[in-house]
């Protein structure tokens, strides 16, 4: 979908068909420049946004196909969200990336200040 100078992909909600390759790469590309995301350890990337991914719940903006943008999110059950809170995001088992109705946006990415 494009917005204004920006192609907006959300898959959940298109049905765009992705690749999942090329996705990934955008999400670390934003995540090495976000000083909040930068030092996240390379084996953590299977944990924290390959489930995401997989159950394409995010939105990738990009301009002039330069990724500017990421936002991903999770279903939670009631359970899941207790541990949410309670544990590291690391820990998140992968079944409750999408295991309820309680939306919560897992990461807000836009080093460059898209947003």
């Amino acid at each position: 979908m494009r917005n204004g100078k920006y192609d907006v992909l959300s898959p959940l909600y298109s049905g765009e068909p992705v690749n999942e390759a090329e996705v990934l790469g955008a999400a670390v590309w934003l995540w090495m420049h976000s000083p909040l995301h930068r030092d996240a350890p390379l084996h953590t990337l299977p944990d924290l946004l390959l489930p995401v991914i997989k159950h394409r719940q995010y939105v990738i903006t990009t301009e002039q196909g330069r990724p500017v943008f990421f936002m991903s999110w999770a279903w939670l059950s009631q359970e899941a969200e207790a541990r949410y809170l309670t544990q590291p995001a690391i820990l998140m088992p992968q079944s409750d990336w999408n295991s309820g109705d309680r939306m919560w946006v897992c990461d807000w990415v836009a080093p460059s200040g898209h947003t």
